[in-house]
């Protein structure tokens, strides 16, 4: 190990300042491990946000599929009567298809979670 450089002299500064100035640095210095985050890390955290992104996007995604079948649904419904089967099998796809989507997202959100957790977890200890 090497030895630190000694501290340069500051005897002609005002010794509030230098003061301050030794306190900041210690702080940060203290606080980095915490604030920096170490490229593994910061891999892990993005990798899983983007699945979680990319789960929220399919639900929405299936979301506005559901929307239009939905429109189509009413429509045949309004045509009248000879339709109606055809409707409630239609709606309860669409509901099932949401369902689905929903399911997705909330399984892809609760893994990433526990894998980044785990990962991190592995990094740091």
């Amino acid at each position: 190990m090497t030895k630190p450089e000694p501290s340069p002299d500051t005897s002609a500064l005002n010794s509030q300042i230098v003061q301050a100035v030794q306190f900041s640095n210690a702080e940060t210095a203290a606080a980095a491990p915490e604030m920096v985050k170490l490229g593994p890390e910061m891999m892990v955290e993005t990798t899983t946000g983007l699945a979680v992104q990319d789960a929220a996007n399919y639900m929405n995604a299936i979301m506005q599929i559901a929307v239009a079948g939905q429109a189509v649904a009413i429509k045949l419904a309004a045509e009248g009567p000879k339709e109606a089967p055809t409707v409630t099998t239609l709606m309860q796809d669409i509901q099932t298809m949401v369902q689905g989507a929903v399911t997705v997202y909330g399984s892809v959100a609760s893994t990433a979670g526990t894998a980044n957790s785990t990962v991190i977890g592995d990094l740091e200890g």
